[in-house]
This record gives structure tokens, C-alpha cells and sequence, in this order.
């Protein structure tokens, strides 16, 4: 059985589980954006992680968006993401030394391109798709909620997890001819 964790790292993560025992995908937000500096952020950052990897869910797939740090110049935002990232592989590792556990870097392209047909695909456009995707997604309120789902579809598409996932938008539009 196994349980695929997908995470968009941000200031306001979004994060997807998808459980095959139970065929069931959770999702939620954390945010890390209070008052304070870039490193009591991180301490709770990596707490909330490491809650998730061993004590909550203890994944047998995680995959998280590569972060890019936008058009912003400042230099404690690429700070912090790179941060993140650095964090999440770190401790992904660390897990996988004590349990089965694979981890996957997802480029934005190629989720985006996933989601929605277009590798330059805008945050609102996968949001937009995802919502589209299911029934029980149309009250998806966050982009970067959005994001996690689609890469957790995407992860389920690519390992052949589980059923009821987003398709890739070639197979909405054009779907594949049986041999």
C-alpha cells in the first residue's frame, strides 16, 4: 500500500496525501508567514515536517515542487526558499534510511504542463483544472493547494497509483487509441 505526500514548499505550503488503503486524498495548508524571522520560521518549518514524516503519515512516495523564488529580488526570499528546499530533501532522506521511502523533485513545467496543457502555465490556470478535475474540488481556495494536488495526480499517473486522478491534459483532449 502506499501513501504519496506532495508538497508546494512556500511561505504558505500546500500539501496533498494521498492513501491507497483507503483509496482517500487529503490535502491542507500550513502557514509560515507570522511576524518573525526567517529562522524561528524555519525551526517551525521543520518541525511540522518532521511531525508529518514520522508521527502523522509516514510516506512511501514524496514528491515536492522544486520552489523558484519569482520575480522577487530580495535576497531573504530566495533565502528562505532555498532553505526549504534544502530542509524537505534533507529530512526526506534521513527517513529513507529508517523506512522504505522514494522522493521525486517535480519541475514546475512539468506540472503545470500535467495540469493544464502549457508548461507556462499561470498558478490560476492549475487551480482552475484541478477544480475541474472532481466534484469534491471545487472548494479548493489556494493556489498552492492546487499545486500539491496536481502533483500528487501527476505522481499517481506516473507510479500507476490508485484511480480517480487527474489525467494529463493530452488525454483529456485527445485521448489515447487503443492498439
Amino acid at each position: 500500500m502506499h501513501r504519496l505526500l506532495s508538497i508546494d514548499p512556500a511561505t504558505h505550503t500546500g500539501w496533498a496525501l494521498y492513501d491507497e488503503e483507503i483509496d482517500r486524498t487529503t490535502w491542507g495548508l500550513e502557514d509560515f508567514s507570522a511576524w518573525e524571522m526567517y529562522g524561528p520560521r524555519a525551526l517551525r518549518f521543520s518541525r511540522w515536517f518532521t511531525w508529518m514524516l514520522t508521527k502523522q503519515i509516514k510516506p512511501t512516495l514524496i514528491s515536492i515542487e522544486e520552489p523558484h523564488p519569482g520575480r522577487k529580488n530580495r535576497i531573504s526570499a530566495r533565502h528562505w526558499l532555498g532553505w526549504l528546499y534544502v530542509e524537505l530533501q534533507r529530512q526526506a532522506v534521513a527517513l529513507a534510511e529508517k523506512e522504505p521511502v522514494r522522493m521525486e523533485i517535480i519541475q514546475p513545467a512539468d506540472l503545470k504542463t500535467f495540469a493544464t496543457g502549457r508548461g507556462n502555465a499561470s498558478k490560476d490556470d492549475v487551480l482552475d483544472a484541478i477544480r475541474a478535475s472532481m466534484p469534491g474540488r471545487q472548494a479548493i481556495w489556494s493556489k498552492d493547494i492546487a499545486d500539491a494536488l496536481a502533483q500528487n495526480d501527476l505522481m499517481r499517473y506516473r507510479h500507476d497509483i490508485g484511480e480517480g486522478y487527474l489525467v494529463p491534459y493530452c488525454d483529456r483532449v485527445q485521448p489515447r487509441l487503443a492498439v
